[in-house]
């Protein structure tokens, strides 16, 4: 009788933090916080998990109430992870926690930000953050964050570092240690993964001056942010931005963009009860062009699909939504919606400011189709010229068959984010999955190099993955042959600063070695001291730190 009675409360409970889930993640794309916006998508399909729910109901049966039984089912899971002994896994309990803690809120009699009164400027001491507390936190603008558990890959890491937030994790009885230091001056050295809590008089003036130092160097790199890049052994690469609308295209302008190498439309589409005219749509991609002024901006066109729902375009629920009805496949499906997004784009003046870029493209044929349906179009305009016509690198069949792509496409840009998902057959969304989903994973950079060298020079290949602004692989990316990286507008001025040091024929010299190793952890071994090397830096030293 309580599973009867008790079920439908769970599951209206469940739906509510889902929606918020989706609210949350579309303030976090408008922002351009994408780290954020991936991980609440990611909560987002642990909520549906459905031995996660079928865990909770089965609860119901003994008597428990619903927020009891979702308690339950989640302790049961934080400690099948724990149990693993495996250091990413334990890091995704913070994340069970949250959810554990958002749907029994709606059982709950209000809620408080439990953080007290933090004055700006503070660093925050805590055992562990959930996702959700941190993006709460994160507004009342703490220097730095220390957390007792943790890890350097856990969601709340991945986050403060997308964010530039100095973040030690892992910090073991830290709760303890700092009892006695509240209210008083410490030392939160991230570079070096220490919490210094009695720092003498002479130590504390050497952090002044070395923040004092960065803050200059951050302004240098700024005052030089709208120059172009050269690296050291003379290989031009332009640093573009990842927006997702035209007010994320005036701060990437202002930021130094070489121009918008990914704007997402689907901003436009999200939360409306109907697809977007298109004279609001035009006005937007108008706008974004307008932002750049002569530098190009590259508009992909809906990727949208059966994992993100419209409520005017609802699609059957398959079995694997990654590998269903995505992108350039929902142009089959849908062409009055996706004609109208043509129109739109066609509509922007001058053309020849404007890249068009189709997502999940498989062959080259599928972009040709595309490609006349525009130009049918352009002639219904009466349009005298027409925009570039390019094409993502996300599914390896299209990375394989690059050199037909590039007969067609004007432009290739490699979304390594999803490449790397298909080609190691790993959903980035699995939180179980996140360590081995590395884009430096030998197989992945061999289907990127096979996309380089299939071109041949023909058209141009960018990267608007989060591999782009990777520490790592941006420089490898670059001694690969990718002419343009698209980051986050706050990264621009730091990674055409990182670029302009480096010396990428350091690094081409051993693709071939690193190509040949075994995995993963294999190619960042090696390939750290090579982009330290080329950067001509000291190595760097091993940290505990975001």
């Amino acid at each position: 009788m309580g599973r009867k009675l008790e079920s439908p409360r769970l599951k209206e409970a469940l739906e509510r933090v889902g929606r918020q889930l989706e609210a949350a993640r579309e303030r976090a794309e408008r922002s351009g916080q994408t780290a954020e916006a991936e991980v609440f998508e990611a909560h987002q399909a642990w909520l549906e998990d459905p031995d996660l729910v079928a865990s909770s109901i089965s609860r119901l049966e003994e008597g428990l109430s619903p927020g009891q039984a979702w308690r339950e089912a989640l302790d049961a899971e934080a400690d099948r992870l724990r149990a693993t002994g495996n250091p990413i896994l334990i890091g995704r309990i913070a994340d069970l926690r949250d959810l554990q803690r958002q749907v029994m809120l709606e059982f709950s009699e209000g809620e408080g930000s439990g953080f007290g009164d933090i004055t700006p400027g503070a660093i925050v001491v805590a055992e562990d953050l959930t996702p959700s507390t941190f993006v709460d936190l994160c507004a009342l603008k703490p220097a730095g964050i220390c957390l007792a558990a943790g890890g350097t890959t856990s969601h709340v890491a991945i986050m403060a570092r997308a964010r530039g937030l100095p973040c030690l994790v892992a910090m073991g009885g830290l709760m303890e240690a700092t009892e006695s230091c509240l209210d008083r001056a410490v030392v939160l050295d991230a570079d070096n993964g220490r919490l210094e809590l009695e720092p003498d008089q002479a130590r504390r003036d050497q952090v002044v001056a070395d923040i004092a130092a960065r803050q200059a160097r951050a302004e240098e790199e700024r005052a030089e942010a709208h120059l172009e890049v050269v690296t050291r052994d003379n290989r031009m690469v332009e640093v573009a931005a990842n927006i997702g609308s035209a007010e994320e295209a005036r701060q990437a302008s202002d930021c130094g963009a070489d121009g918008v190498g990914l704007m997402r439309s689907e901003f436009l589409f999200l939360g409306r009860d109907a697809a977007p005219e298109e004279d609001d749509q035009r006005q937007e991609y108008q706008a974004s062009v307008d932002a750049l002024g002569s530098r190009p901006v590259i508009i992909r066109t809906l990727d949208i699909g059966a994992d993100k729902q419209l409520p005017y375009l609802t699609l059957p629920a398959v079995p694997n939504p990654a590998l269903g009805v995505r992108g350039m496949r929902l142009w089959q499906t849908q062409p009055a919606l996706l004609d109208t997004q043509l129109r739109a784009l066609l509509g922007v003046k001058p053309l020849r400011h404007l890249r068009i870029m189709v997502p999940m493209v498989s062959d080259a044929s599928e972009l040709e189709w595309v490609r006349e349906r525009m130009e049918a179009l352009a002639a219904e305009m009466r349009l005298t010229e027409l925009p570039l016509l390019g094409a993502m690198i996300e599914v390896p069949s299209a990375a394989l068959c690059s050199a037909a792509m590039a007969k067609v496409a004007d432009f290739l840009s490699i979304g390594t984010n999803d490449l790397t998902q298909y080609g190691l057959a790993m959903d980035r969304e699995d939180p179980q999955l996140a360590a081995q989903a590395d884009v430096l994973h030998p197989g992945v950079l061999r289907l990127i190099q096979a996309t380089l060298s299939g071109t041949a020079n023909r058209c141009p290949v960018g990267v608007c993955g989060a591999a782009a602004g990777d520490d790592l692989a941006g420089p490898l990316l670059v001694a690969m042959g990718v002419s343009e990286l698209s980051v986050e507008p706050s990264r621009i001025a730091s990674v055409k600063a990182r670029l302009r040091r480096l010396d990428a024929a350091v690094i081409a010299r051993e693709i071939d070695t690193l190509l040949a190793m075994p995995d993963a952890a294999s190619v960042r071994k090696a390939l750290a001291p090579l982009v330290d090397a080329a950067l001509d830096v000291e190595p760097t030293p091993e940290r505990i730190l975001t």
